[in-house]
């Protein structure tokens, strides 16, 4: 087999596998109008991903409510919802909000619709800003009997 031949087999072999529902199920985009869109080419996806303009419109939302505490909302371009039992709903989980604390993950919710990120992104920053409040009052609280 020649090189040409070994190259134009490789390709075909490749074009093949990025056609695969198997790879590209569970996988989607955003389009320009911020709408959801299932890919059914690995390629297509892949480029989108790689894409830096893609990679801001994919968070949603992220607030700071200190230096070191933040919550961030995203889209997360593959469905996250790892569906084992039969009594639960089969809906791709396209989104997640998580509380961050220096930088490393904590809390974690994820969503279908961006509507709900939304939602569940105003929520969970109001417990992050109470449980703020709480820590920080627990703090004065021991200086005081110190």
């Amino acid at each position: 087999m020649t090189e040409d031949e070994a190259t134009k087999k490789f390709n075909e072999r490749m074009e093949k596998l990025c056609l695969s529902e198997n790879l590209t199920k569970g996988k989607y985009i955003l389009d320009n109008e911020n709408n959801i869109t299932p890919i059914t080419d690995l390629r297509v996806w892949g480029e989108w991903m790689d894409n830096p303009l893609n990679a801001l419109k994919r968070v949603l939302c992220r607030t700071y409510i200190s230096p070191e505490i933040y919550v961030s909302t995203v889209f997360l371009a593959m469905d996250h919802n790892l569906n084992f039992w039969d009594d639960m709903p089969d809906v791709p989980l396209l989104w997640e909000t998580m509380v961050f604390k220096n930088h490393e993950g904590g809390e974690m919710e994820r969503y279908t619709t961006r509507e709900e990120a939304i939602e569940g992104h105003l929520r969970m920053l109001d417990e992050a800003r109470t449980l703020l409040a709480v820590s920080n009052m627990c703090k004065e609280n021991k200086k005081e009997t110190i």
